[in-house]
């Protein structure tokens, strides 16, 4: 534990795990799927303030997990935020990601 994940899409070097088939898509009606490039997890969001800077996300995993994204800045290529959450009671996480908008997800 106390192991920062490192990703770099296209990196040669450096990474530490791999996320290239990893997804989150977010559908209009707060429903959404998140895929780990393996398993498909249905998910619920929903901005909890006004200037839409802030998303709960709450996905059944091998347990309800609670995700929190905040300070999103976001456009039509890709997204910038600070995620935390706490896994089964036992594990914190915080990072910082960039999400690309993949153009198509194949099922």
């Amino acid at each position: 534990m106390n192991v920062p994940y490192y990703y770099k899409r296209g990196a040669s070097s450096g990474n530490n795990s791999n996320f290239d088939s990893e997804y989150i898509q977010f559908n209009k009606d707060n429903t959404g799927e998140r895929s780990d490039g393996i398993n498909i997890y249905p998910l619920t969001w929903s901005f909890t303030n006004d200037s839409k800077t802030k998303i709960k996300i709450i996905t059944q995993e091998d347990a309800e997990l609670i995700v929190y994204w905040e300070n999103i800045v976001y456009d039509e290529a890709s997204i910038k935020y600070t995620e935390y959450y706490n896994r089964y009671g036992t594990t914190n996480s915080l990072g910082v990601a960039t999400r690309t908008v993949k153009s198509s997800i194949s099922k």
